[in-house]
């Protein structure tokens, strides 16, 4: 799943140079435009020390206050990376002039680098509200603090408004956080028709085909999973261990255990009992009993030996199955079906002292009691 965090860069208002003409349309008093256009003079020069210092000094001399000035200083001391003050001179300038948009814009932003999200959504919105023009990308970055805020419903209004269609034709990261948001809120019904629009706009992205594999994964359709996921690894060829799995997990539960065998084979680290499975489960028993020859060559383990047994005994090779339950249960002495295989395999070999020994412990497991007890009062 894509992070909103990284997907959502909120646009950090560089330091405004204002013109003569944008200081007489915000008509700035006398000794605030004098400091400003100081201020003005040394930001070209890239002396942010200076401008700062210019500012920090009017603020020391005058009494009264102006937005203008605590703005300016906020957007140097950001400049200059010391985030904290810029904090406080963009809360400052925004309760000196509830209508400054950029001050709310700057001080949004903050409080997402603050991870104080429901208050950097709620100025999101305040500059919505307030601009002259209706920045749509605004009110994005403000429904994303909500959620990342888990105020996932205060969240749904914005979305859901920016999707409709009546702030324009949505882009498709406003389409990719509402389809998230709607998955996870389970309204599936609109999370569809949102997949629907992003294939038009995305479809050879790679991400978004990740995004709707587990939308799917989610309601459990995967047929439709698999669907999305093949997908996603021709756009971007796999190559981790866990996407491999994955891709076989979603062939072997809808039933394609041989392709699900194909894939777990190209795992590094393979779950070779997972392999030969699926193989038997396809009915290539061939391919099963070499996967279990290659895995035994490796390690020693009772449950492809069972599974080794069982396909010889399935063949009617009673000695190599007895064989290979005898290495079962010298392995796991727990499993109660490889004894009574082990002591029937006997039986049929005319190995009747091996066929006892076997089946009066298989006598002791409960679900292989009875056929055991039948099984010995056949050859005593």
């Amino acid at each position: 799943m894509m992070d909103l965090k990284k997907n959502c860069v909120l646009i950090v208002l560089s330091l405004l140079l204002f013109s003569n003409s944008a200081f007489a349309n915000l008509s700035l008093p006398k000794s605030v435009h004098r400091a400003v256009l100081k201020t003005q003079r040394e930001l070209k020069k890239n002396d942010f020390k200076k401008a700062e210092s210019i500012l920090v000094s009017y603020i020391k001399k005058h009494e009264k206050k102006h937005y203008i000035i605590h703005f300016l200083l906020g957007n140097i001391y950001s400049r200059r990376s010391k985030n904290d003050k810029a904090f406080k001179q963009y809360e400052i300038s925004t309760k000196l002039n509830g209508s400054y948009a950029p001050a709310f814009q700057n001080l949004g932003t903050a409080l997402f680098k603050k991870k104080e999200y429901k208050r950097a959504g709620d100025c999101m919105l305040k500059v919505y509200k307030i601009s002259g023009e209706k920045d749509y990308q605004t009110l994005y970055f403000g429904a994303v603090s909500y959620i990342l805020a888990e105020k996932p419903l205060m969240a749904k209004k914005y979305l859901f408004f920016l999707t409709s269609g009546k702030a324009g034709p949505p882009k498709a990261e406003w389409l990719k956080a509402c389809l998230k948001l709607s998955i996870r809120l389970l309204l599936y019904d609109k999370a569809e028709d949102l997949i629907k629009k992003l294939i038009v706009l995305e479809k050879d992205n790679y991400k978004l085909w990740r995004l709707i594999t587990w939308f799917h994964l989610k309601r459990e359709h995967y047929k439709k999973a698999l669907t999305a996921f093949k997908i996603y690894a021709y756009l971007k060829p796999l190559k981790s261990e866990s996407d491999i799995r994955l891709l076989g997990d979603l062939y072997s539960v809808i039933g394609l255990t041989g392709e699900a065998a194909l894939h777990y084979e190209k795992l590094k680290k393979k779950n070779y009992n997972k392999i030969v499975e699926s193989y038997i489960h396809a009915s290539r028993k061939d391919k099963a009993k070499s996967t279990i020859d290659k895995a035994l060559t490796e390690k020693p383990d009772a449950k492809l030996y069972f599974l080794k047994g069982v396909l010889h005994f399935e063949k009617f090779e009673y000695q190599k199955a007895w064989e290979a339950f005898e290495k079962c249960t010298s392995l796991n002495n727990k499993n109660g079906r490889a004894y009574l295989l082990k002591g029937y395999c006997a039986i049929m070999n005319k190995n009747y002292v091996e066929a006892k020994k076997a089946l009066k412990i298989a006598v002791t497991f409960k679900t292989q009691k009875k056929q055991a007890i039948k099984l010995l009062s056949s050859i005593i």
